[in-house]
């Protein structure tokens, strides 16, 4: 039962961060006048090291694939 509090808890989690990623972002470029893709560019750079570190502690390793893979041979 302790699996299903934590499926709800990371939902509302992520919900909770896309909808203040929103409000956050539009009083950002308001102010500042930002460029919009430097700004999405400053984000990704932001989150791959983090979904990175993610991946890894939910795997315990980095699997990178094969070229064979990606081109759609490893099936």
């Amino acid at each position: 039962m302790a699996s299903v509090w934590m499926v709800w808890l990371a939902l509302v989690v992520v919900q909770l961060g896309f909808g203040a990623y929103g409000v956050i972002v539009s009083k950002f470029a308001k102010e500042n006048k930002a460029d919009p893709l430097i700004f999405s560019l400053i984000r990704d750079a932001g989150c791959f090291p983090v979904l990175l570190l993610a991946a890894f502690v939910s795997e315990k390793r980095i699997q990178i694939p094969s070229p064979r893979y990606v081109q759609g041979e490893g099936y």
